[in-house]
Parts: C-alpha cells; sequence; structure tokens
C-alpha cells in the first residue's frame, strides 16, 4: 500500500471515530477490560482460554500444544530406527506431521478390529496384566 492510500485510510477512521464517538469509547472500553484481564491472569501464572467450540476444533484438528488451555492427551514413544525413518518419510511425503501419521495408523489398525471384540481384547489384556504382577 502506498503512502497516499495509507494516509487516505487513516482520514478515513479518523472521520469515522469522529462522527461515533460512542462506539469509539465502547471499543476502547473492551479492549483496555481484555488486556487487564490477560496481564491479571498472567500476573497469577495462568494462561488464556479458549471457547468450548475453539477447544473442540483444537482437539479434533491435533492444534492443541500450548494453546489456551486446550491440551491433547500425550504419551512419549521410543520407535526403532526403522519404524521412526517410516513414520518420518511418509509423513513427509503425505505433507502431514508425524503425530497425524501415527494417529492415522492408529485408526486404521481399530477399524480392523471386528466390532463387540474390543471389549473381549481389552479384558485379555487386563488379565495378563495382572497374572504377570
Amino acid at each position: 500500500m502506498n503512502d497516499k492510500a495509507k494516509e487516505a485510510r487513516r482520514e478515513y477512521k479518523r472521520q469515522w471515530a469522529r462522527e461515533h464517538p460512542e462506539n469509539v469509547k465502547a471499543h476502547q472500553q473492551r479492549y483496555w477490560e481484555k488486556v487487564a484481564a490477560a496481564k491479571i491472569r498472567r500476573k497469577n501464572g495462568q494462561q488464556d482460554t479458549a471457547s468450548a467450540e475453539e477447544q473442540a476444533w483444537r482437539m479434533a484438528s491435533l492444534k492443541t500444544q500450548g494453546r489456551k488451555g486446550c491440551k491433547a492427551p500425550r504419551i512419549n514413544l521410543a520407535f526403532t530406527p526403522e519404524n521412526h525413518e517410516f513414520i518420518r518419510v511418509f509423513a513427509r511425503a503425505t505433507g502431514r506431521t508425524m503425530t497425524e501419521t501415527v494417529n492415522d495408523i492408529i485408526e486404521n489398525f481399530k477399524s480392523e478390529i471386528p466390532k463387540g471384540s474390543t471389549s473381549q481384547l481389552w479384558d485379555a489384556l487386563q488379565l495378563s496384566i495382572f497374572e504377570g504382577a
């Protein structure tokens, strides 16, 4: 944007503000209330929070890491070098993250298990865990 266009935009905003002082005042009030609330939260060590819709969207799209209190369950996994390389290359080739790739692999695996057999599988896993302890 050139200088003349910027100046024209500024002049339009000044004129609008002169004609709508109640809107400007209300906007400034909302702005400074938000700034003050955020400052208090930061001072208390709190993070901004997202709306319920934003949280649901972030959880579904895995866009959650440290963003406004939306946190996905996490787990630290160790892979063999071959599996790690496969996940890395496959993720890069498909334009996805490694997390998205691993989640897709798990979803595909889960879809291959016959319906109703997951509860039997879970019972068998719990038995084997408790028998080994």
